[in-house]
């Protein structure tokens, strides 16, 4: 998928989950890491495109991480400090893993796949980058996306 693909679906998926506008921006910002690490200064580290940096065992164990370090004493300090007017939390950490999360997702579904363990790959053949199907894909997800939050409108307002 494209990056701006990426963003798209990501924040749709996002904000029909949680409701959550900022929090909706924020993953989608980090959607394209995977992509970014391997374009950036991780090149050097992650030599092939789709390598270890979209595999989802990678991500996991950086969630775990990322999870474990929401309860250093500086991350709830500075929830602490910055939560009362921010809307800053511990959570926030969890905000690239989840990011990373949906672009798998979403390249699982593309012809090329996502790598899972010694050259197994998970691909859901449903478009190839850059073509129109990934087009309807996009616009797919967008719209299954957009149902829970008109019909949360309907019945709530």
């Amino acid at each position: 998928m494209k990056w701006i693909s990426h963003q798209i679906c990501t924040f749709a998926g996002t904000y029909a989950i949680s409701d959550n506008l900022p929090l909706s921006f924020a993953v989608s910002a980090f959607s394209c890491l995977p992509d970014a690490i391997e374009f950036g200064p991780g090149k050097y580290i992650f030599r092939k495109h789709r390598g270890i940096s979209h595999n989802p065992l990678f991500w996991l164990s950086i969630l775990v991480i990322s999870c474990l370090c929401s309860y250093l004493p500086l991350i709830q300090q500075t929830e602490d400090f910055l939560g009362k007017w921010s809307g800053f939390s511990t959570m926030c950490v969890l905000i690239p893993a989840t990011g990373a999360f949906f672009h798998l997702a979403e390249d699982a579904m593309s012809k090329s796949g996502i790598p899972i363990w010694k050259g197994k790959m998970i691909a859901v053949p449903l478009y190839k980058t850059g073509t129109v199907g990934e087009f309807m894909v996009v616009l797919a997800i967008f719209i299954l996306c957009l149902i829970p939050i008109v019909v949360s409108y309907y019945l709530f307002s």
